[in-house]
């Protein structure tokens, strides 16, 4: 049976279903299985049969209100680029640290206009052109996720836009507990600059508990985030953007923004090439480093040292950057979880800790470990800029913890998840 004649037919199944009620059947979503890592018939659609086989099957085959499933760990190497999603569906992953989806020679993923689509739980990586890891022109929430290793533009046309991922003109885009690090935008001042070697948002951007890190914009503009156009709103809440930067620069190598910025306990300090060039609608208590713009309100910290450890497992499914001994960004919040600040942190750890929250994505435990937990993903030093550690440290914390060795987490083996009970199946937004 043909692809086209595939999705006919369970089409007109789900019809008759709804139609005569024949069934609570009928009013359930397909749930496809991804058992492998291969990628051997990108022409023919991917390999599988029914509900199960490669990952290209699973997105070539699901309708919207599907959900896919990653019941593997480890790498699933694409042979070619992926078809646009269209429909609205979730793909769920065993955990960022476990599985990854590795692009060839265009973007991981695109996600078409009018599309819903929810992805949670793995790491996208390899991505190549504007939006390499991810191009939205949808609605896309993505959960727990780590966007690294992309790319967009070349040196000698420049136009990078988005190396991780680019939030095209009306698209909506939000991060819940994710990364995005270590990607690239290439600008060429000649002929055309770079935009958002994190994140270049055109649209509707908003970040929960997630971090932006080692992000870079070569001769362009937010080596982090850009919103280059009036018309973009870009809202951080606990989220930590810092060790980003945009060498021959035209703004800031954190956030450059042209649009409406709304923070709030959040960190965009301790990047290169300034911090922030643009202004903010500030809703409190966010600890910036170098700026250029405007209105930060009273409980805003400004020109200061974040003191940051390195983007690294500390726990959780993401890597995230503690606060070092010292780091004003602890114990700065007061108020109700839930209310004016999230109950957990990008980790899942609760918040307070202290007597009040911390700003950023990661709430420093009352007992941290003695060493970070795994692999070091991002800058191998404390963030500074301004103050002196030694300085800061004269009002250090008792919930600071020490960042020590950094080992190396082995690489993940092609082994099934199923035994410890599968993965639960979510719902697209």
């Amino acid at each position: 049976m043909s692809k086209s004649e595939w999705r006919v037919s369970r089409l007109l199944v789900r019809a008759v279903l709804a139609l005569f009620v024949l069934s609570p059947l009928s009013a359930q979503a397909a749930i496809y299985e991804v058992d492998r890592l291969t990628d051997l018939d990108p022409a023919g659609g991917g390999e599988g049969s029914g509900l199960v086989g490669d990952f290209r099957f699973a997105i070539v085959h699901a309708l919207s209100g599907d959900a896919i499933t990653i019941q593997v760990t480890g790498t699933i190497e694409l042979a070619a680029g992926l078809p646009a999603i269209s429909q609205n569906i979730c793909i769920k992953g065993p955990g960022a640290h476990l599985s990854t989806v590795r692009g060839v020679g265009s973007s991981v993923f695109q996600v078409d206009a009018g599309a819903s689509v929810n992805l949670t739980g793995f790491q996208i990586t390899g991505g190549r052109g504007n939006g390499g890891g991810i191009l939205n022109r949808g609605s896309l929430t993505v959960n727990g996720a780590v966007i690294s290793g992309n790319s967009a533009g070349d040196p000698t046309n420049g136009d990078g836009t988005g190396g991780g991922i680019w939030n095209y003109i009306g698209a909506t885009l939000v991060l819940n507990g994710s990364v995005v690090s270590e990607n690239s935008a290439i600008g060429n001042l000649s002929y055309a600059a770079s935009r958002g070697g994190g994140i270049a948002n055109y649209g509707n951007l908003t970040l929960n508990n997630s971090t932006v890190s080692g992000n870079v914009a070569s001769q362009g503009s937010g080596g982090g985030i850009a919103c280059p156009l009036p018309g973009t709103t870009l809202t951080l809440v606990n989220s930590t953007i810092s060790g980003n930067s945009s060498p021959g620069t035209i703004g800031g190598g954190g956030i450059d923004n042209r649009g409406t910025f709304t923070a709030r306990n959040s960190i965009v300090a301790g990047n290169a090439d300034g911090d922030l060039f643009g202004n903010v609608a500030s809703e409190g208590f966010n600890l910036f480093g170098a700026v250029n713009g405007s209105g930060f309100a009273p409980t805003d910290l400004i020109d200061v040292a974040p003191l940051l450890g390195p983007l690294q497992d500390n726990g959780g499914s993401t890597p995230t950057m503690v606060p070092l001994v010292g780091s004003p960004a602890v114990d700065r919040i007061p108020g109700t979880a839930g209310i004016d600040f999230p109950s957990t942190d990008q980790r899942g750890i609760a918040r307070p800790q202290g007597s009040m929250a911390d700003c950023g994505a990661v709430e420093v435990e009352s007992s941290q470990p003695a060493q970070p937990r795994g692999r070091g993903l991002g800058p191998q030093s404390p963030q500074s800029s301004g103050a002196t550690p030694e300085a800061q440290a004269q009002s250090a914390s008792p919930r600071m913890p020490v960042v020590l060795a950094d080992p190396v987490r082995p690489a993940p083996r092609a082994v099934s998840v199923r035994s410890s009970g599968g993965v639960e199946p979510c719902s697209p937004q």
